[in-house]
């Protein structure tokens, strides 16, 4: 999964974010308290070892393949 950010200075905030699946632009829409950042890693952690709460995004996962996958921030 890649990150798509402006400024890597906003990785530090939080807010709104997407993934987006590239193959189906099927999207997830999440918010942190936290940092982006650690948002992020959180998301990779639990999806690269098959164990996300939102069973949609895990299967695109593992179907696809993370490379297909883009983390977004939309507000801060």
């Amino acid at each position: 999964m890649q990150i798509q950010v402006e400024n890597l200075e906003d990785l530090k905030k939080c807010g709104i974010y997407s993934i987006t699946n590239t193959i189906n632009s099927k999207q997830y829409i999440g918010s942190t308290a936290k940092s982006f950042k650690a948002r992020y890693n959180q998301h990779k952690s639990k999806l690269n070892i098959g164990k996300h709460h939102c069973k949609h995004l895990q299967s695109a996962y593992l179907k696809y393949g993370g490379q297909f996958f883009i983390f977004k921030i939309f507000s801060i």
